[in-house]
């Protein structure tokens, strides 16, 4: 059986980690991200996330964000895709999460992408395991 499981970029700080994943379970941002890319046809996507409100969470392509997040934040959209800035392929599902954080005027910005991986019933081990 596969599973997925979402993973922050690099050099994510500790506490934009312990912020969003108090607001969010990952299979909920992965929804989302599946969903935008369904409706926009594009794996570049940025997904934001007003007010600290996990219900108010909407997502489009990283191109046409840079004005909303100009206006919303002061802030422009990412340069690059999430994809380039983990070293992915253009199709991987990969997004920018980008939270408003209180007392800060530059949001939260984190790269999350998915990672498969095989699931194995409990009690049985990988030769080799470590």
């Amino acid at each position: 059986m596969i599973a997925y499981d979402l993973e922050f970029g690099p050099n994510t700080a500790e506490t934009y980690k312990k912020k969003i994943y108090g607001l969010f379970a990952p299979r909920q941002l992965l929804s989302a991200y599946r969903t935008a890319r369904r409706e926009h046809g594009t794996a570049d996507l940025v997904l934001v996330c007003l007010d600290l409100d996990p219900t108010n969470l909407f997502a489009g392509p990283r191109a046409s964000m840079s004005d909303h997040l100009q206006r919303q934040f002061k802030f422009p959209a990412p340069l690059m895709s999430a994809q380039s800035m983990v070293k992915l392929p253009r199709d991987h599902e990969a997004f920018w999460l980008i939270i408003p954080m209180p007392g800060c005027d530059i949001p939260a910005m984190v790269v999350m992408y998915a990672i498969e991986y095989e699931q194995v019933p409990d009690g049985q081990r990988f030769v080799g395991e470590a």
